[in-house]
């Protein structure tokens, strides 16, 4: 995208790249679910995790107005985070790969970043497995065999 000039023409200067790769039509408990998953170590997301779905339900409750309610439940959202934290628990393991990858041989701090993305993964890992152990034991009867 291009920033435009104050006559509203398009100048030559970028505004931002939008990076289509992950869009998709869904739920954005499912965004949530990406940016919890990829962005913070288990310890930071678990306690998120503790309050997120309210919180996103008592202000989207909020926020819709003019008639209209929020068109779904808290078990529905929950259950709809649950479901994105398995999809990126093992989409993690290939993007974590990449993750590595781009790191420069010359960082300083590229142990630790690698120990970072290693402990993040088995992290998701964890919490999928109990989620596939459990509530969402029917995922894996049906998929894990």
């Amino acid at each position: 995208m291009w920033k435009t000039d104050q006559n509203g023409q398009i100048t030559d200067e970028l505004l931002a790249i939008i990076d289509w790769q992950v869009l998709m039509e869904g739920s954005p408990m499912f965004d949530l679910a990406r940016s919890l998953a990829t962005c913070t170590p288990k310890e930071i997301r678990n306690e998120a995790e503790k309050f997120i779905v309210d919180y996103y339900l008592e202000n989207l409750t909020k926020e819709m107005t003019n008639g209209f309610t929020v068109p779904y439940t808290k078990k529905q959202l929950q259950d709809c985070y649950n479901y994105g934290l398995i999809h990126q628990a093992f989409g993690f393991l290939v993007s974590g790969l990449f993750f590595v990858e781009g790191l420069e041989n010359s960082d300083k701090d590229k142990n630790e970043k690698i120990d970072a993305i290693a402990q993040r993964c088995r992290g998701l890992i964890e919490d999928a497995d109990v989620l596939l152990s459990g509530d969402f034991k029917y995922l894996y009867e049906k998929y894990g065999q």
